[in-house]
């Protein structure tokens, strides 16, 4: 998973997606912002989830 996630987030999205176990709310927030910067990271949080996928599953 961390290999997946210093491929495709910054340690700042890194820092984001961790304070969503703290706070799920915030991850909606940011899922569902019409912001700029909130897209682009979702786009790259997709991203690193598919990625961990594919490694989990030896792809």
């Amino acid at each position: 998973m961390q290999a997946a996630a210093n491929l495709e987030l910054t340690n700042s999205d890194q820092r984001l997606a961790v304070s969503f176990y703290d706070d799920p709310h915030r991850g909606q927030e940011v899922r569902q912002s019409d912001r700029r910067r909130d897209r682009d990271f979702w786009d790259r949080y997709n991203d690193y989830i598919d990625r961990a996928e594919r490694l989990c599953r030896g792809l």
